[in-house]
């Protein structure tokens, strides 16, 4: 998610999709709703570094000026986990 997949990126069986940090919750939903398809053929799902996506979200609510408690993202991203 913060663009740190230069170590692993080239290597055989191994695919990257970056996020966009500029719109985190539209790329999240989109890439969720998507996901079924996406695993397609693969044996795991590996999404790295997701307090990197959960700093870019607070930026992106505070864009939108809205009040969003610490509470209420951790209760995002656990859904995120779960599904």
């Amino acid at each position: 998610m913060d663009h740190s997949s230069k170590t692993i990126a080239g290597n055989e069986n191994i695919d990257i999709i970056q996020f966009d940090r500029t719109h985190p919750s539209d790329f999240m939903n989109e890439f969720l709703t998507e996901l079924s398809e996406l695993i397609k053929g693969y044996d795991n799902l590996v999404i790295d570094n997701i307090t990197s996506w959960q700093s870019d979200w607070f930026i992106e609510q505070g864009k939108n000026q809205k009040m969003v408690s610490q509470m209420n993202c951790n209760n995002s991203i656990c859904g995120l986990i779960i599904t």
